[in-house]
């Protein structure tokens, strides 16, 4: 069965809160090189991202945030918090919910990463998801064509046009890297990564006046 998610907003927002809450800012930038190289060893074909003239830096959502997850729907299982390597200060937030709907459990699971000082940092954070999530050799991955975020990527066993045959997405915007990984079928993952991207764009930001990639 499909699940309506308008509380995925919701919960991106909590998820970027308790990120934040946990990375300190840093005076460098971050080398595109590294994330550059990474999708072109690892991603089938060559990616599009989405031009962008400036990097906009999403900020903090304020404590009031936790107040508005009321839904009953996502029940937190459990998180956790581990340092990325080779980006100093920066970790990811790693937290699994529980999906109660007609008396079937369900499981999501989902990964953030704040990139304090731009997009590059947070495109970097996005191949340690990648990375992490899989052990296989050669291109695993693929991008998803108009998915969530300014790049998206799938597994490239799974079919981006079936909403249930996808079963972990990774994506990034601006600078905002996300996982998000699906214990059942019956869910429209998609739907719901989209959700938390809009809530991502929706978050309050100021404008970085630099070049990205530079």
């Amino acid at each position: 069965m499909n699940i309506a998610f308008p509380q995925g907003i919701k919960i991106a927002c909590l998820l970027i809160l308790a990120v934040s809450s946990s990375v300190n800012v840093r005076a460098r930038e971050s080398d595109s090189a590294v994330w550059r190289r990474y999708f072109k060893e690892r991603v089938v074909n060559d990616i599009q991202i989405r031009p962008s003239t400036n990097e906009v830096l999403r900020e903090a959502m304020g404590t009031n945030t936790l107040n508005s997850i009321s839904s009953k729907a996502f029940r937190l299982r459990s998180s956790s918090e581990s340092r990325v390597p080779d980006i100093e200060n920066v970790k990811v937030k790693m937290m699994e919910y529980d999906i109660e709907e007609g008396g079937q459990p369900q499981r999501i699971r989902m990964g953030v990463i704040l990139g304090v000082n731009g997009r590059d940092e947070a495109m970097n954070g996005l191949t340690y998801l990648m990375d992490s999530s899989t052990n296989m050799g050669g291109k695993p991955f693929k991008q998803l064509q108009g998915g969530p975020g300014d790049v998206c990527f799938v597994f490239t066993g799974e079919t981006g046009a079936a909403a249930r045959g996808i079963s972990t997405i990774f994506f990034c915007r601006d600078n905002v890297a996300v996982q998000l990984t699906l214990f059942a079928k019956e869910t429209d993952l998609l739907a719901v990564a989209r959700q938390i991207d809009t809530a991502i764009m929706a978050a309050p930001h100021k404008e970085k006046r630099l070049p990205i990639g530079k």
